[in-house]
């Protein structure tokens, strides 16, 4: 969260299923927390963020998706919430083939990075 605000992001919202991991977001400089196994992630962002441009509404108005757990669920969401023009940063290690929903990220342009500093090795 430091490293997000050194570089000028100034609203972070956290998302995942384990309550602890919740709260430690909040105690380290998360805005707001979301429990994706009870709460609608994409309205939440909407909530927060307002409604984003997008070619077929309901997008939420977020600049920025990471995927730091490598669940399937949570690309789904990104792809669900991004914005034309949206950003999509996947670090997490995804240990199964993740299929992609190509018309959200083609109607809205959306970019997909990926990074992974993990050495090969230590995946096997």
């Amino acid at each position: 969260m430091l490293a997000f605000r050194s570089v000028g992001v100034a609203h972070i919202p956290v998302v995942d299923i384990l309550a602890a991991r919740l709260e430690k977001a909040l105690t380290i400089g998360a805005d707001a927390v979301f429990d994706s196994s009870t709460d609608d992630v994409v309205a939440r962002l909407i909530e927060l963020h307002g409604e984003g441009e997008s070619m077929f509404g309901g997008k939420a108005g977020t600049d920025v998706y990471f995927d730091a757990a490598g669940a399937r669920p949570v690309v789904d969401t990104a792809l669900a919430a991004g914005k034309r023009g949206a950003t999509f940063c996947i670090v997490g290690v995804h240990k199964e083939p993740v299929p992609i929903e190509l018309v959200s990220v083609m109607s809205n342009e959306l970019t997909i990075v990926g990074s992974m500093a993990t050495p090969t090795r230590s995946l096997r």
